[in-house]
Protein backbone atom coordinates (compact mmCIF):
# COMPACT_ATOMS: atom_id res chain seq x y z
CA UNK A 1 0.00 0.00 0.00
CA UNK A 2 2.92 2.33 0.58
CA UNK A 3 4.61 1.67 -2.74
CA UNK A 4 1.05 2.59 -4.60
CA UNK A 5 1.38 5.67 -1.76
CA UNK A 6 4.40 6.77 -2.92
CA UNK A 7 4.18 6.35 -6.75
CA UNK A 8 0.53 8.17 -6.27
CA UNK A 9 2.64 11.26 -4.98
CA UNK A 10 4.85 11.01 -7.74
CA UNK A 11 2.20 10.86 -10.05
CA UNK A 12 1.08 14.00 -8.81
CA UNK A 13 3.57 15.76 -8.66
CA UNK A 14 4.66 15.39 -12.23
CA UNK A 15 0.87 16.22 -13.43
CA UNK A 16 1.62 19.57 -11.58
CA UNK A 17 4.81 20.27 -13.15
CA UNK A 18 3.31 19.50 -16.40
CA UNK A 19 0.63 21.92 -15.74
CA UNK A 20 2.99 24.23 -14.42
CA UNK A 21 5.57 24.20 -17.45
CA UNK A 22 2.21 24.18 -20.04
CA UNK A 23 1.16 27.56 -18.31
CA UNK A 24 4.37 29.41 -19.05
CA UNK A 25 4.98 27.33 -22.63
CA UNK A 26 1.35 28.43 -23.60
CA UNK A 27 2.37 31.86 -24.45
CA UNK A 28 5.05 30.70 -26.75
CA UNK A 29 2.46 28.09 -28.49
CA UNK A 30 0.04 30.98 -29.02
CA UNK A 31 2.63 32.97 -30.68
CA UNK A 32 3.84 30.45 -32.74
CA UNK A 33 0.28 29.51 -34.33
CA UNK A 34 -0.70 33.01 -34.84
CA UNK A 35 1.84 33.26 -37.30
CA UNK A 36 0.36 29.99 -39.09
CA UNK A 37 -2.89 31.52 -39.17
CA UNK A 38 -4.21 32.58 -42.90
CA UNK A 39 -4.52 36.01 -42.99
CA UNK A 40 -8.25 36.11 -43.03
CA UNK A 41 -8.54 33.63 -40.07
CA UNK A 42 -6.37 35.87 -37.68
CA UNK A 43 -8.92 37.33 -35.29
CA UNK A 44 -11.94 35.69 -34.75
CA UNK A 45 -15.04 35.59 -32.46
CA UNK A 46 -14.07 32.19 -31.41
CA UNK A 47 -10.46 31.31 -30.98
CA UNK A 48 -8.74 27.91 -31.64
CA UNK A 49 -6.27 26.41 -30.23
CA UNK A 50 -5.05 24.85 -33.94
CA UNK A 51 -5.34 27.01 -36.93
CA UNK A 52 -8.27 25.48 -38.99
CA UNK A 53 -6.75 27.60 -41.77
CA UNK A 54 -3.16 27.27 -41.55
CA UNK A 55 -0.91 29.22 -43.84
CA UNK A 56 2.68 30.52 -44.10
CA UNK A 57 1.86 33.86 -45.34
CA UNK A 58 3.14 35.53 -42.63
CA UNK A 59 6.31 33.91 -42.14
CA UNK A 60 7.05 34.91 -45.88
CA UNK A 61 6.13 38.38 -45.44
CA UNK A 62 8.84 38.58 -42.65
CA UNK A 63 11.46 36.39 -44.56
CA UNK A 64 10.88 37.89 -47.78
CA UNK A 65 12.14 41.23 -46.66
CA UNK A 66 15.55 41.78 -46.70
CA UNK A 67 15.65 44.13 -43.41
CA UNK A 68 14.78 40.64 -41.61
CA UNK A 69 18.10 38.85 -43.06
CA UNK A 70 20.30 42.16 -41.81
CA UNK A 71 18.35 42.56 -38.49
CA UNK A 72 19.26 38.69 -37.84
CA UNK A 73 22.83 38.89 -38.78
CA UNK A 74 23.06 42.37 -36.66
CA UNK A 75 21.75 40.51 -33.76
CA UNK A 76 23.84 37.28 -33.81
CA UNK A 77 27.19 39.16 -34.24
CA UNK A 78 26.41 41.69 -31.33
CA UNK A 79 25.09 38.80 -29.43
CA UNK A 80 27.78 36.39 -29.75
CA UNK A 81 30.40 39.36 -29.41
CA UNK A 82 29.24 40.84 -26.04
CA UNK A 83 28.61 36.90 -24.85
CA UNK A 84 32.40 36.32 -25.91
CA UNK A 85 33.92 39.77 -24.46
CA UNK A 86 31.66 38.80 -21.01
CA UNK A 87 32.71 35.09 -20.71
CA UNK A 88 36.45 36.63 -21.20
CA UNK A 89 36.43 39.23 -18.61
CA UNK A 90 33.83 37.32 -16.19
CA UNK A 91 36.34 34.49 -16.58
CA UNK A 92 39.50 35.90 -15.48
CA UNK A 93 38.39 38.18 -13.11
CA UNK A 94 35.90 35.78 -11.27
CA UNK A 95 39.19 33.08 -11.36
CA UNK A 96 41.08 35.76 -9.75
CA UNK A 97 38.57 36.68 -6.81
CA UNK A 98 38.22 33.22 -5.76
CA UNK A 99 42.36 32.26 -6.33
CA UNK A 100 44.22 35.57 -5.42
CA UNK A 101 44.51 37.69 -2.00
CA UNK A 102 44.62 41.10 -3.58
CA UNK A 103 43.04 44.50 -1.90
CA UNK A 104 39.59 44.79 -3.00
CA UNK A 105 39.15 41.63 -3.34
CA UNK A 106 36.63 40.91 -0.85
CA UNK A 107 34.81 44.20 -1.89
CA UNK A 108 34.61 43.33 -5.25
CA UNK A 109 33.48 39.98 -4.93
CA UNK A 110 30.20 41.22 -2.84
CA UNK A 111 29.60 43.99 -4.95
CA UNK A 112 28.67 42.36 -8.32
CA UNK A 113 24.69 41.26 -7.75
CA UNK A 114 24.60 44.59 -5.93
CA UNK A 115 25.73 46.34 -9.36
CA UNK A 116 22.94 44.52 -11.14
CA UNK A 117 20.17 45.62 -8.88
CA UNK A 118 20.09 49.27 -10.66
CA UNK A 119 17.52 49.42 -12.98
CA UNK A 120 19.33 49.58 -16.85
CA UNK A 121 16.75 52.33 -17.55
CA UNK A 122 18.52 54.53 -15.16
CA UNK A 123 22.00 54.14 -17.12
CA UNK A 124 20.54 55.03 -20.24
CA UNK A 125 21.05 59.02 -20.11
CA UNK A 126 24.60 58.68 -18.65
CA UNK A 127 25.77 55.98 -21.02
CA UNK A 128 24.25 57.83 -23.94
CA UNK A 129 26.37 61.04 -23.12
CA UNK A 130 29.50 58.54 -22.63
CA UNK A 131 29.29 56.99 -25.64
CA UNK A 132 28.35 60.11 -27.95
CA UNK A 133 31.16 61.79 -26.25
CA UNK A 134 33.55 59.01 -27.05
CA UNK A 135 31.68 58.65 -30.53
CA UNK A 136 30.09 55.37 -29.99
CA UNK A 137 26.55 56.00 -30.56
CA UNK A 138 25.29 54.53 -33.40
CA UNK A 139 28.07 51.45 -33.77
CA UNK A 140 28.20 47.53 -33.30
CA UNK A 141 31.11 48.72 -30.28
CA UNK A 142 29.02 51.09 -27.81
CA UNK A 143 25.77 48.48 -28.27
CA UNK A 144 28.41 45.66 -27.72
CA UNK A 145 29.94 47.54 -24.65
CA UNK A 146 26.66 47.90 -23.14
CA UNK A 147 25.28 44.70 -23.77
CA UNK A 148 28.64 43.53 -21.98
CA UNK A 149 28.38 45.55 -18.89
CA UNK A 150 24.81 44.37 -18.11
CA UNK A 151 25.95 40.86 -18.47
CA UNK A 152 29.07 41.18 -16.23
CA UNK A 153 28.00 41.35 -12.88
CA UNK A 154 26.19 37.97 -12.92
CA UNK A 155 28.74 36.22 -15.01
CA UNK A 156 31.43 37.71 -12.32
CA UNK A 157 28.96 36.01 -9.61
CA UNK A 158 27.95 32.99 -11.43
CA UNK A 159 31.58 32.09 -12.28
CA UNK A 160 32.73 32.88 -8.77
CA UNK A 161 30.47 30.76 -7.25
CA UNK A 162 31.27 28.03 -9.69
CA UNK A 163 35.39 28.24 -9.07
CA UNK A 164 34.75 27.78 -5.59
CA UNK A 165 33.58 24.43 -6.12
CA UNK A 166 36.66 23.04 -8.19
CA UNK A 167 39.31 22.54 -5.22
CA UNK A 168 42.75 24.21 -5.38
CA UNK A 169 44.03 20.49 -4.72
CA UNK A 170 43.78 20.18 -8.19
CA UNK A 171 46.15 23.03 -9.32
CA UNK A 172 48.04 22.37 -7.01
CA UNK A 173 49.18 19.42 -8.00
CA UNK A 174 49.08 20.56 -11.66
CA UNK A 175 52.16 23.67 -10.41
CA UNK A 176 54.29 20.45 -8.73
CA UNK A 177 54.03 18.35 -11.92
CA UNK A 178 55.56 21.57 -13.68
CA UNK A 179 52.94 23.30 -15.01
CA UNK A 180 52.69 26.97 -15.40
CA UNK A 181 49.33 28.74 -14.32
CA UNK A 182 48.23 30.14 -16.94
CA UNK A 183 48.46 26.34 -18.26
CA UNK A 184 46.66 25.04 -15.21
CA UNK A 185 43.97 27.55 -15.77
CA UNK A 186 43.25 26.22 -19.77
CA UNK A 187 44.04 22.60 -19.46
CA UNK A 188 42.40 22.00 -15.62
CA UNK A 189 40.36 24.63 -14.27
CA UNK A 190 38.30 25.79 -17.90
CA UNK A 191 37.17 21.89 -18.70
CA UNK A 192 36.29 21.85 -15.31
CA UNK A 193 33.96 25.01 -15.14
CA UNK A 194 32.39 23.86 -18.29
CA UNK A 195 28.95 23.78 -16.99
CA UNK A 196 29.21 27.51 -15.21
CA UNK A 197 30.79 28.60 -18.43
CA UNK A 198 27.77 26.92 -20.42
CA UNK A 199 24.73 28.70 -17.73
CA UNK A 200 26.82 31.96 -18.09
CA UNK A 201 27.09 32.09 -22.24
CA UNK A 202 23.49 31.29 -22.02
CA UNK A 203 22.28 34.38 -20.01
CA UNK A 204 24.85 36.72 -21.70
CA UNK A 205 23.61 35.81 -25.05
CA UNK A 206 19.63 35.48 -24.14
CA UNK A 207 20.16 39.29 -22.00
CA UNK A 208 22.01 40.36 -25.29
CA UNK A 209 19.91 39.11 -28.00
CA UNK A 210 16.29 40.45 -26.50
CA UNK A 211 17.56 43.86 -25.30
CA UNK A 212 15.33 46.40 -27.10
CA UNK A 213 15.71 49.68 -24.74
CA UNK A 214 19.42 50.47 -25.06
CA UNK A 215 19.20 49.22 -29.17
CA UNK A 216 16.70 52.00 -29.63
CA UNK A 217 18.29 54.67 -27.71
CA UNK A 218 22.25 54.04 -28.71
CA UNK A 219 21.24 52.62 -32.53
CA UNK A 220 19.46 55.02 -35.15
CA UNK A 221 20.46 53.50 -38.04
CA UNK A 222 18.43 51.12 -39.98
CA UNK A 223 21.43 48.98 -41.47
CA UNK A 224 22.33 48.58 -37.64
CA UNK A 225 19.17 48.18 -35.75
CA UNK A 226 19.01 44.62 -34.04
CA UNK A 227 15.89 41.95 -34.30
CA UNK A 228 14.10 43.47 -31.44
CA UNK A 229 14.33 47.02 -32.91
CA UNK A 230 12.55 45.14 -36.88
CA UNK A 231 10.07 42.78 -34.89
CA UNK A 232 8.82 46.80 -33.12
CA UNK A 233 8.65 47.84 -36.68
CA UNK A 234 5.38 46.01 -36.96
CA UNK A 235 3.57 48.08 -33.84
CA UNK A 236 3.03 51.67 -34.88
CA UNK A 237 0.31 54.08 -33.57
CA UNK A 238 -1.73 53.64 -36.99
CA UNK A 239 -2.03 50.07 -37.04
CA UNK A 240 -0.53 46.56 -35.41
CA UNK A 241 0.47 43.79 -38.43
CA UNK A 242 -0.16 41.21 -35.29
CA UNK A 243 0.77 38.61 -37.98
CA UNK A 244 3.64 39.23 -39.00
CA UNK A 245 4.62 40.52 -35.28
CA UNK A 246 3.76 37.16 -34.31
CA UNK A 247 5.64 35.60 -36.90
CA UNK A 248 8.96 37.99 -36.73
CA UNK A 249 8.77 37.45 -32.59
CA UNK A 250 8.61 33.82 -32.97
CA UNK A 251 11.59 33.45 -35.36
CA UNK A 252 13.78 35.63 -32.88
CA UNK A 253 12.82 33.15 -30.51
CA UNK A 254 14.62 30.16 -32.24
CA UNK A 255 18.34 30.86 -32.28
CA UNK A 256 18.24 31.34 -28.10
CA UNK A 257 16.24 27.82 -28.11
CA UNK A 258 18.81 26.91 -30.24
CA UNK A 259 21.40 27.59 -28.25
CA UNK A 260 20.01 26.35 -25.17
CA UNK A 261 20.26 23.00 -26.78
CA UNK A 262 23.39 22.65 -27.58
CA UNK A 263 24.87 23.62 -24.00
CA UNK A 264 22.28 22.03 -22.41
CA UNK A 265 23.88 19.08 -21.17
CA UNK A 266 26.31 21.82 -18.99
CA UNK A 267 23.38 24.17 -18.03
CA UNK A 268 21.43 22.63 -15.43
CA UNK A 269 24.90 21.71 -13.69
CA UNK A 270 26.42 25.58 -13.61
CA UNK A 271 23.15 26.92 -12.55
CA UNK A 272 22.57 24.70 -9.76
CA UNK A 273 26.42 25.02 -8.58
CA UNK A 274 25.62 29.01 -8.80
CA UNK A 275 22.44 28.68 -6.84
CA UNK A 276 23.94 26.30 -4.41
CA UNK A 277 27.62 27.88 -3.75
CA UNK A 278 27.39 31.18 -4.32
Amino acid sequence: MSAYKGLGHYVLLYVLLAAVLAVFLFPFYWMAISGFRAPDALFTSEPTFWPTESSLEFYMRVMRGTSFWRYTLNSLFVALTSTLLALTVGTFGAYSVTRFDYFGRRFLSRTFLFIYMFPPILLVIPLFFIFKNLGLVNTYAGLILAYTTFSLPVILWLLSAFFRTIPEEIEEAGLVDGAGRMAVFFRIVLPLAAPGLAAASVFAFLSSWNEYLFASILINSNELQTLPLGVAHYVSVESTRWGEAMAAATLLSIPVFLFAVIVQRYLVAGLTAGAVKG
